[in-house]
């Protein structure tokens, strides 16, 4: 939405989240609210082809599902797709909300897709925000969104140093 609605470019949304019960719908349901083409692709030769199609748009959003960092065969397929695509820039989103040690083993298991940024989700459900932090010392990613809520895009924000400050220093959600 800030992309298309507010920044003025032209976006389209794929995505491969065929895993969750109503999560197509659910984001026909924003791209139809946005005006934005939606694709759903089953497998990486029909992601290929929607990229493809789309290539005319200044920012395409992919999304995919959100799956266990021991489920392998996963793994495989999205390193698969990603071996050939140098210009996608890897959000590796992680809920506020997960505990420590689950939150360094995500972290580490994803490494091996080379994220480029963070996305913490689910600010408004937890007040320790230690654990995030260590996972930004550690990694040296930095953070390109914050959701604070259900609403979107309302609850989707920018990571502003003084947001993440904020919270680390216990003042609270920006």
């Amino acid at each position: 939405a800030i992309y298309g609605l507010v920044k003025g470019l032209d976006v389209a949304l794929i995505t491969i989240d065929t895993y969750r019960i109503a999560a197509v719908d659910q984001l026909k349901t924003y791209a139809k609210i946005m005006e934005f083409p939606i694709q759903v692709a089953l497998n990486l030769a029909e992601l290929r082809q929607a990229i493809q199609f789309h290539q005319d748009k200044s920012l395409i959003l992919i999304d995919s599902a959100g799956h266990s960092q021991h489920d392998n065969t996963a793994m495989d397929e999205i390193q698969k797709f990603l071996k050939d695509q140098e210009d996608i820039d890897l959000h590796l989103v992680i809920s506020a909300t997960t505990k420590p040690t689950d939150l360094s083993d995500i972290v580490r298991e994803f490494s091996q897709l080379q994220p480029k940024y963070l996305v913490f989700t689910k600010l408004d459900e937890t007040r320790t925000y230690g654990p995030l932090f260590t996972q930004i010392v550690r990694t040296k990613k930095p953070v390109s969104y914050l959701t604070t809520g259900q609403s979107v895009p309302e609850d989707i924000e920018f990571a502003t140093r003084d947001a993440l400050a904020d919270l680390f220093m216990g003042r609270g959600l920006p």
